[in-house]
């Protein structure tokens, strides 16, 4: 009877953490595509409108005296005619060609951007994920809970004890304080019960990014500077994220969440074992 049950770590209508964090990482990763791939379509789409004027691009176009032909152009195609005029003045003339500079610009600042918010969704994914690890390895192995570097404070743990689900309790308090840590805090935590994983030091430059694109306008702040360092990452320098540094940071990702799963499914067995 016990060969045809099939050992699982999670309940059987739900996905695994690992699999609910590939899954969502591909599709932060599709969003990624579509943005770049839009944003690269609407740039080839102007400048092709715009050429249409005879002149040798999108640049000189704005620059050009005649730019009114320009803005002919983009109003015949849109209309799917030839031979439209448009009489504007000087002043309408200045604003459209104010309008349409930043619109290239935007289009142009489109992967960028996107780079940038797919690396903050990454972190957030990883942070979700190693989240879950954490609550539910506490949960099967509540002995676990046990950490002199723990400041739960007495009143918590008694308020734990009155309102009941003591363990749940003491498990949501515990996981909420980790995560005020760092990535290298929460695996620090794993380490410490035994999971033999490494810290990768382009996965705290990750989170350093993330931490800096959304605290410090994009400019590398004092930790990132101290614990990464290199000429990139001299103090008060802007950051620009590359299709390198997604990839190194997707393949980071996979490693050492995978060794986390892997590590985490051989330390339950013995319990899952016994529930079986």
């Amino acid at each position: 009877m016990g060969n045809n049950k099939k050992m699982l770590n999670w309940n059987s209508l739900k996905q695994s953490p690992f699999t609910q964090l590939n899954i969502n990482l591909k599709t932060a990763e599709e969003v990624y595509r579509a943005a770049v791939y839009g944003a690269l379509h609407n740039e080839t789409q102007i400048i092709q409108i715009l050429a249409k004027t005879g002149l040798e691009s999108a640049n000189k176009i704005l620059q050009a005296d005649k730019f009114k032909k320009a803005i002919q152009a983009l109003n015949a195609i849109s209309e799917k005619e030839k031979g439209v005029y448009i009489d504007l003045t000087k002043r309408e003339l200045g604003f459209i060609r104010s309008s349409l500079k930043i619109q290239l610009q935007v289009v142009k600042n489109v992967p960028k951007l996107a780079r940038e918010q797919l690396l903050i969704t990454y972190a957030i994914l990883v942070e979700g994920y190693v989240n879950d690890i954490i609550r539910s390895y506490l949960k099967q192995i509540p002995n676990s809970l046990k950490s002199n570097k723990s400041t739960l404070k007495d009143y918590q743990l008694v308020d734990s004890i009155i309102e009941g689900n003591t363990l749940e309790k003491l498990v949501d308090l515990r996981v909420r304080e980790l995560m005020y840590d760092s990535i290298s805090g929460w695996i620090d935590f794993l380490i410490d019960r035994g999971f033999r994983i490494n810290q990768e030091k382009s996965l705290k430059e990750m989170f350093l990014l993330r931490n800096v694109i959304i605290h410090n306008n994009k400019k590398v702040g004092i930790e990132l500077s101290k614990e990464i360092g290199g000429r990139r990452y001299s103090l008060g320098k802007g950051v620009d994220i590359t299709n390198h540094d997604i990839k190194r940071f997707r393949a980071v990702i996979y490693k050492t969440t995978a060794k986390i799963d892997s590590e985490y499914n051989n330390k339950l067995k013995p319990i899952l074992k016994r529930t079986i």
